[in-house]
């Protein structure tokens, strides 16, 4: 199951299992954790596309933001 959180600059924070359908309608820079893999993908919105990503982005992001 897809989930998201949204912070103040509108940057998705998602996660979900590697077998879910990532979204192509957020910002770019929003990130989403595998939750089953701990993979961490960040979103290239020129392109549309997620980019894998070292997984301290995700409690990077987190720090900041919660």
């Amino acid at each position: 199951m897809l989930t998201q959180k949204y912070s103040e600059s509108l940057i998705g924070h998602f996660h979900g299992l590697s077998t879910d359908t990532k979204p192509t309608d957020c910002s770019n820079g929003s990130l989403f954790k595998e939750m089953d893999t701990q993979k961490v993908y960040s979103f290239d919105e020129e392109h549309k596309i997620w980019c894998e990503v070292p997984a301290d982005f995700w409690t990077e992001w987190s720090d900041r933001n919660e």
